[in-house]
């Protein structure tokens, strides 16, 4: 072994060997120190180019594309591993992919502008004008209903066929697009809801070719044969790819996915039982949100019902006490006779003759006499 060059992982000794100690050991020795941009995929146009770390640029063979049954030609990868959030990019003018110009202000975490950016807009990413819809301009400089700000996502990505020796790049760099975020998020939600790890899989991209600007799109390849998922275990530890992780992101970087140790079929076991449990969580509560609900209707119409007989009883009671105060007031009266005159004058005696203004007609002899004749 020529001692003045550092030895690949599996010429180390056992007893040195350990890489989680190396990172923790050596961060601190090269903290503060930039080695570069890692090695990157970057979309050229409607061409997929690498750039090694010194920044020499190679087109990806085409022999080494996949045709799709679309007949596009797909540049397969396997996402090694993500950073969590987005990324944001601004630039005073228009950007030029080609031109590989850093932007004037940038955030690591849509939170904030990084320290080191040029021109930071704004104390915080959510109140910055750049990243307000409508803010945008096309490469003519016409608005646009996009943003003016940028947003990425990051991932580190191994690409079959990519190394022709052993100093070549294991892992790359890619940063998906603004206008191709939502493709492929749809993509990852897919591989999601068939219980599918992003790890485990293929992933085809290509170039939409209904736009004119580098947009891309995500397609599954198929399944890693399983003597793969070991080796893409290790890459994805290697500090190649924690630079791109921890390098590009201000956040904790996430740890390598455990499932490329693991063997499909007893991850897939783990797989179906975890969607069992899930489902059966599922069902769960939905039988207990069901069972609150009927709980609910049958309280309700407990008190609708414990409701309209109090009003029927009430109503009721009124009746009844209504009726008795009727009765009581029956007792309490005379009964008026038929041949009661209520009009105010008594009815005459029979022996009594026609009633004249100053009383009774007197008698013809009373009368006589009165007179003196």
């Amino acid at each position: 072994m020529n001692d003045l060059m550092i030895p690949s992982m599996a010429e180390v000794p056992s007893y040195i060997l350990d890489a989680t100690l190396a990172r923790q050991a050596n961060d601190d020795a090269a903290a503060g120190i930039s080695t570069g941009m890692p090695p990157r995929l970057k979309l050229s146009g409607k061409q997929f180019t690498l750039v090694d770390a010194n920044g020499d640029e190679t087109a990806f063979p085409a022999g080494k594309m996949v045709i799709g049954p679309d007949d596009n030609a797909y540049l397969p990868m396997v996402i090694l591993r993500a950073i969590k959030p987005l990324q944001k990019a601004w630039y005073v003018g228009a950007y030029n992919a080609e031109e590989g110009k850093s932007p004037d202000c940038f955030s690591t975490d849509s939170v904030r502008p990084d320290p080191s950016s040029p021109a930071p807009q704004s104390e915080l990413c959510a109140n910055c004008p750049q990243n307000a819809f409508g803010s945008g301009t096309d490469q003519a400089g016409n608005a646009t209903k996009g943003k003016a700000c940028k947003d990425t996502k990051t991932l580190a990505i191994f690409i079959p066929g990519s190394r022709k020796v052993e100093t070549d790049p294991k892992a790359y760099m890619f940063k998906i697009p603004a206008d191709s975020l939502k493709n492929f998020a749809m993509y990852v939600k897919s591989l999601s809801a068939a219980g599918i790890p992003l790890g485990t899989a293929k992933t085809l991209v290509t170039f939409d070719q209904t736009v004119t600007h580098p947009k891309v799109i995500f397609k599954f390849g198929g399944f890693l044969p399983q003597d793969t998922l070991p080796k893409l275990a290790e890459i994805a530890a290697l500090p190649e790819v924690e630079d791109i992780i921890a390098g590009m992101s201000s956040a904790p970087a996430l740890p390598a996915p455990p499932v490329y140790a693991t063997p499909p079929q007893e991850y897939q076991g783990q797989v179906n039982t975890a969607a069992e449990a899930e489902l059966k969580a599922k069902a769960e509560a939905e039988a207990q949100a069901a069972a609150e609900k009927e709980a609910a209707i049958a309280k309700t119409r407990a008190e609708a019902a414990a409701k309209s007989a109090a009003t029927k009883a009430a109503k009721k009671a009124e009746k009844e006490a209504a009726e008795a105060a009727a009765k009581l007031a029956a007792a309490q009266t005379p009964e008026l006779l038929d041949d009661l005159d209520l009009g105010g004058t008594s009815a005459a005696p029979a022996t009594a003759g026609p009633v004249h203004a100053g009383g009774l007609e007197p008698s013809d002899d009373q009368l006589i006499r009165d007179l003196g004749l």
